[in-house]
């Protein structure tokens, strides 16, 4: 999923001189518009149309899980180690473990920042004007005093993007869904599962999303995604409330929406199975050659020239070395005609190039927060959503339909919270809490 580069041709070209020296097999790259993805893989997958590669997820629709429960995808653990055996070797302890289902392993995890850091970002332009400084707050509701000045001295920008939600910002792990909101907390050894959604920290965060939407804070319609660059780019915005703050953050904002920004991480420093799987690549079971689909998985997170081919272009054409002693490079000729900006969907990000001499301290900083985080307490689990999966989806619709609307202000609490939260009860949350109890309850040899 995707910009749609207008230069695929080249890229093809170069990396299959590599597949057909290696396995004699050629790459065709195939970029879908982000607002077209869901309905093509879910056409995809009823029809059984042959594929190779597909980029998977927990947080998209259709799910890693639900893309495994619907047999859409090729289980690896018979052809790791024939197939892939530098592969295997590539990856840190337990991270095959996070993205196994019933025992089988059906994703490739891309190696990159493995905890979720939750906070908000904030443009440095307006930070400075309004002598905001991030670093100080502690909480979101914090950002309240930038939301106001922006709001009462830029008439023409929106404080915000529009509200936000998380299971991690307060530090709950999603043990089966991110939407399905069924958690447990990062730290409790009892792994008691419950509903997010009815908790004081939710009460109170939709609460204060109502506040500021009431404000004025946030635009009056949510910003659909596949329109959040542009809209950033167009200078419309002064903030996001919740993203995950990571060490290259700004660059990678200033490359992407154009602007600088300043960030606080929030959230509790952990990792879990979602934040491990939270960007895979898996074989589809619809492919004529699975080996060789690991195959070239395996270049990806291995060989860092292959890597950053699909990640950055071809060399001299898309890019330049400055400094290729240090690994630095630069925009080339035709950089625009190709140019993804998608590194932490392609395979292991630790290859890629640097693009300023500050990269290389920024791949060092994240590697430090990996090896900081603590493991959840359900690290290594994964739901198996089969038994429940009439009400995971009606659990699911209910919050893209009421959830959402609380997420972002656009209702009042008072009235909406109790409705969504007794609709999640006739969806069938509570047998999903049930079913997620008895799962991690077999999983931790309860």
């Amino acid at each position: 999923p995707g910009g749609i580069p207008s230069d695929l041709a080249s890229v093809e070209a170069a990396l299959s001189e590599v597949t057909l020296a290696k396995f004699n097999a050629t790459v065709k790259l195939n970029p879908v518009d982000w607002g077209a993805y869901t309905d093509k893989v879910n056409l995809m997958v009823a029809a059984g149309e042959a594929c190779d590669v597909l980029f998977v997820a927990p947080w998209m629709n259709p799910s890693y899980t639900q893309l495994v429960a619907n047999g859409a995808l090729y289980p690896l653990n018979d052809i790791l180690e024939t197939a892939a055996p530098e592969l295997v070797k590539s990856m840190p302890a337990g991270a095959f473990d996070a993205t196994k289902i019933e025992g089988k392993i059906y994703g490739v995890p891309n190696q990159q920042i493995w905890s979720k850091p939750f906070g908000p970002v904030v443009r440095t332009d307006l930070a400075d004007k309004y002598g905001f400084d991030v670093t100080k707050i502690t909480k979101l509701d914090d950002l309240e005093v930038f939301l106001a000045a922006v709001k009462e001295g830029e008439p023409d920008i929106y404080p915000a993007a529009g509200g936000a939600f998380t299971n991690e910002y307060f530090g709950w792990d999603p043990v089966v869904t991110q939407d399905a909101g069924v958690v447990v907390r990062f730290d409790d050894k009892s792994l008691t599962v419950f509903n997010g959604y009815d908790t004081p920290e939710f009460k109170a965060h939709v609460e204060l999303m109502r506040k500021w939407y009431v404000a004025g804070y946030f635009p009056r319609d949510l910003v659909p995604g596949e329109d959040f660059n542009n809209v950033w780019k167009a200078g419309k915005v002064g903030a996001s409330l919740l993203e995950v703050v990571q060490p290259n953050l700004s660059a990678t904002w200033l490359n992407s929406r154009g602007f600088n920004v300043y960030a606080k991480a929030l959230a509790p420093n952990f990792t879990s199975t979602g934040s491990i799987t939270a960007t895979m690549n898996a074989v589809c079971q619809s492919s004529k050659n699975p080996e060789k689909a690991l195959m070239f998985l395996s270049l990806l997170n291995t060989d860092p020239a292959f890597y950053n081919t699909l990640a950055k272009g071809v060399e001299g054409k898309h890019w330049v070395w400055v400094d290729q002693s240090a690994k630095i490079i630069g925009a080339g000729p035709e950089k625009d005609s190709y140019n993804p900006g998608a590194d932490w969907m392609f395979g292991n990000t630790f290859n890629a190039y640097y693009t300023d001499a500050d990269s290389a301290k920024i791949q060092q900083e994240t590697a430090a927060i990996n090896a900081a985080a603590v493991p959840s307490v359900a690290m290594g689990f994964t739901f198996n959503p089969e038994p429940v999966k009439n009400e995971l989806a009606q659990v699911t619709a209910v919050v893209t339909e009421r959830g959402r609307p609380l997420f972002n202000g656009e209702v009042d609490p008072a009235t909406a919270l109790p409705e969504f939260l007794q609709a999640l009860k006739d969806a069938g949350i509570d047998k999903i809490i049930a079913e997620a109890q008895a799962q991690l309850n077999a999983f931790a040899g309860k």
